[in-house]
């Protein structure tokens, strides 16, 4: 998973960043 190659990007959709930074707490914590 490339996480640095990932660049903040305003167009992107709110929701999915939303999705993603949930995905990496549960991740993360797991």
């Amino acid at each position: 998973m490339r996480v640095m190659g990932i660049k903040p990007d305003p167009a992107a959709a709110p929701e999915a960043w939303q999705r993603i930074e949930d995905h990496f707490a549960k991740y993360l914590k797991g």
